[in-house]
């Protein structure tokens, strides 16, 4: 399975046993906004990733067409 990265800000839900339950890798890091937060995210994986949202929910076909969609990804020249 690929590596599950979870930037929290501090979350008091049950983000933090969830992403235990699963072996997510936490980065914890202050508030900064959405774009700075997201950004911080996308530097912890040298790889292609999907970014979720915490109030949206990976349905079991959304999670297969995201894993033929990244199995199926090239890298490109830059």
């Amino acid at each position: 399975m690929d590596e599950i990265v979870v930037v929290d800000s501090g979350s008091t839900d049950r983000t933090l046993e969830i992403c235990g339950e699963r072996n997510c890798r936490i980065v914890r890091a202050p508030w900064l906004g959405y774009g700075p937060n997201k950004r911080l995210a996308s530097t912890q994986r040298p790889t292609i990733g999907v970014a979720v949202d915490a109030d949206e929910e990976v349905t079991r076909e959304l999670a297969r067409e995201i894993q033929a969609v990244l199995s199926s990804h090239r890298p490109r020249a830059a």
